[in-house]
């Protein structure tokens, strides 16, 4: 693993009943997007451990806005900050699919020696930098890999501040889902079987979210329920995510496993 939808509404009725000359569509601006206070902009924040607390000294940290990006290392106590002249929001090119909402750019944080690598156990993390402030303080929290064996089970907390989904086969703005947060674990075997995951939502819980495995050999890429998968244990670990939309967390969930 190299290391993760304007309505437009028109009153026909209105215009036939009206003594007014209509406006033709085309004579009608669109409104401006508000440019922020100032172009200057400053990022600042800690990088945490999520399990400890506990500050991360060295981790990369990544602006990337409209016309650049600028990296930096947090400091011994887990800080960074970065400055940069922004005037525009962020953007993506056709036919990729665009933020819903207007924001300053992106902050991506890792630990490890390359964006997805695991190598200090640590999974990289993609947020969102809003729109209309000049100054943003955003704390990150970087989540540990957990680990199950196959027959465990565990619980997984989808958080507002949960990485947006990232394609892992490339770098994590290439193909960026903006409004789909996810939380990724490994499942472990220790012999040739049938794999089963299942994601339960709490009693009362939210909607079931969609379970994915980062491999070529999973015969379903993308589920909502159980996955049985055949699989070789020399390939152990298995990588998988749960992700659901950005706008309804945070919600709790319970993964189960079992091996036959």
């Amino acid at each position: 693993m190299k290391t993760g939808i304007a309505v437009l509404c028109v009153s026909l009725a209105w215009a036939c009943d009206s003594p007014r000359t209509p406006t033709s569509q085309s004579s009608i601006p669109s409104a401006p997007t508000p440019l922020p206070p100032s172009p200057q902009h400053r990022v600042s924040g800690i990088v945490i451990d999520a399990d400890s607390g506990s500050p991360i000294a060295n981790a990369t940290v990544m602006a990337r806005f409209a016309g650049g990006n600028l990296t930096t290392l947090t400091n011994g106590d887990g800080s960074y900050a970065v400055e940069f002249e922004a005037t525009q929001p962020y953007t993506v090119d056709p036919p990729y699919t665009a933020p819903s909402a207007t924001i300053l750019g992106l902050l991506i944080a890792r630990d490890g020696a390359y964006w997805g690598d695991l190598g200090n156990g640590r999974w990289t993390t993609v947020q969102l930098l809003p729109w209309g402030s000049a100054d943003i303080v955003q704390n990150v929290r970087l989540r540990r890999v957990h680990t199950i064996a196959a027959g465990q089970s565990m619980p997984v907390s989808i958080e507002p501040d949960s990485s947006l989904v990232w394609d892992q086969e490339w770098d994590p703005w290439e193909f960026l889902s903006f409004d789909t947060v996810w939380e990724q674990f490994l499942v472990s075997i220790d012999r040739d079987g049938i794999l089963t995951v299942d994601v339960r939502t709490e009693p009362g819980g939210g909607p079931v979210p969609t379970l994915s495995c980062q491999y070529a050999g999973c015969p379903a890429a993308k589920a909502q329920g159980a996955v049985s998968i055949p699989l070789q244990s020399r390939w152990s670990p298995f990588h998988f995510s749960i992700a659901i939309p950005r706008g309804i967390a945070p919600q709790r969930y319970e993964v189960l496993t079992s091996l036959q």
